[in-house]
């Protein structure tokens, strides 16, 4: 009996470390994209739905497919759907050359079931650099 007591002991100390007072994290069945970069024309601001956006990350590429969202008021590239990691961005465009974003992280969320969406901009054109959209 008493090394039944410990045992339980053991097991929901351990419950309780682990799991922040949850005894079990159910994920959602739903995808969730980790990149969502944003193309404007760096001379005119807008935005540019036609360019080519890639994401690379060590052996991995991925070409992102651009969408319409409410967090942005024009095309928003979406991919890296549920893969976390550091990626690099380059976005091209004819007639406004392309720019490259480097180490952009996609964070998985605090209770490990899916990945933040990260949110960046870029622009092309003469005068062409990368931010961060502000939230």
């Amino acid at each position: 009996m008493t090394g039944l007591r410990v045992g339980f002991a053991l097991v929901a100390a351990a419950t309780a470390a682990g799991c922040e007072g949850n005894v079990e994290t159910a994920c959602t069945a739903d995808v969730r994209l980790g990149l969502g970069i944003v193309v404007v024309n760096g001379e005119t601001g807008a935005h540019v739905c036609d360019a080519a956006v890639t994401a690379s990350s060590g052996s991995y590429s991925e070409r992102l497919v651009p969408t319409s969202d409410a967090r942005v008021s024009g095309c928003l590239y979406v991919g890296a759907a549920e893969r976390p990691g550091t990626y690099s961005v380059h976005a091209e465009a004819e007639g406004l050359g392309g720019s490259t974003l480097s180490a952009v992280t996609v964070p998985v969320t605090r209770d490990g079931c899916h990945v933040e969406q990260v949110i960046r901009t870029i622009e092309l054109g003469t005068a062409s650099k990368a931010s961060e959209l502000p939230r």
